[in-house]
């Protein structure tokens, strides 16, 4: 284990980073969301005039949390950089992790 002191980051970074947290998130939530629909019929799904229920709605769910997630961490990166990057500047963050170099 090594550690890391991160003082800035490039945007196309601070963006991979958001969207690779929102769809990890966004797959656990539908996960959650497809066990509850084996187990009862009270997951729903609507999609304008489209509405399902169950099994069929939990498994729509599984695949479109990670995707909406996904988009929407993409929107949160445009407006969290410069927060984020001023945060590094003012503060720093200490990073433990393994990692691997490129050269």
């Amino acid at each position: 284990m090594r550690e890391i002191i991160l003082n800035n980051i490039k945007f196309s970074s601070f963006v991979k980073i958001n969207v690779i947290i929102h769809i990890a998130l966004g797959i656990l939530i539908g996960i959650i969301g497809f066990l509850i629909s084996l187990f009862s019929q009270n997951i729903y799904f609507n999609a304008g005039d489209f509405k399902f229920t169950g099994v069929f709605a939990g498994t729509i769910n599984l695949i479109f949390f990670p995707l909406t997630l996904g988009i929407t961490g993409i929107f949160i990166s445009i407006f969290a950089y410069f927060p984020f990057k001023y945060w590094l500047k003012m503060f720093g963050l200490k990073i433990s992790t393994m990692y691997e170099s490129k050269d």
